[in-house]
């Protein structure tokens, strides 16, 4: 009885870690101070994610979050979703959002929020390849109130497990869409909360485990 207790203290039980981005940014030629900016934003401007990247052309908007993981155990993680706050303002329909996700990309962990100029975009910036998606979420407005966009980031194709366990203490994710502002105006686009708001407001990296 007692080594069968012993044994059953011994046992990992499951849990959940929620992380917060270390560094978060909008890339844009014509973004705001990184670390004032309340807000991260998602657009094409050509119908598609990702789009040409170089020589001062950007042909779509996207944002980065990165996340310090130094004291996970990937080997325990069953399940990691990203959960971001859209604002209000929103224009765009369930259906044009569930046409156009917000899509969550792997990302080069070579940048940092205080020194990030629109210069180092020639770098860090995600792939057109469809095999880097960890996943992508959807979500509107009910009378113009903010609203939550939850990314499995399990669902795939790129393996996210795999990536957190060769992380070295950092993960980052691009966040890209097919959502286009043209004739739609400013409020056709995804609007996020950045790290600079209330907590209750900033992205959210929960982690499950075994």
């Amino acid at each position: 009885m007692l080594a069968t207790l012993i044994c059953f203290l011994a046992m990992p039980t499951a849990g959940e870690t929620t992380l917060e981005p270390t560094d978060d940014v909008w890339v844009y030629q014509f973004a705001e101070d990184q670390t004032t900016d309340e807000y991260l934003r998602v657009w094409s401007g050509d119908g598609q994610a990702v789009g040409e990247i170089g020589d001062g052309h950007m042909s779509f908007s996207y944002s980065c979050l990165k996340f310090d993981t130094s004291k996970v155990d990937a080997k325990t993680v069953t399940k990691a979703k990203l959960v971001l706050t859209c604002a209000g303002s929103a224009s765009f329909t369930l259906e044009d959002s569930k046409k156009n996700p917000l899509e969550a990309r792997s990302l080069t962990t070579d940048w940092n929020e205080a020194s990030w100029a629109y210069e180092k975009s020639k770098t860090v910036h995600p792939m057109k390849d469809p095999a880097t998606i960890f996943g992508g979420g959807f979500g509107a407005t009910t009378n113009d109130s903010d609203f939550k966009i939850e990314i499995d980031l399990m669902k795939g194709p790129a393996d996210f497990k795999k990536q957190l366990a060769g992380a070295q203490g950092q993960i980052a994710i691009a966040l890209t869409s097919t959502l286009c502002p043209e004739g739609q105006g400013e409020g056709f686009v995804y609007k996020l909360y950045s790290k600079s708001n209330d907590q209750a407001k900033r992205p959210k990296l929960v982690l499950s485990t075994d």
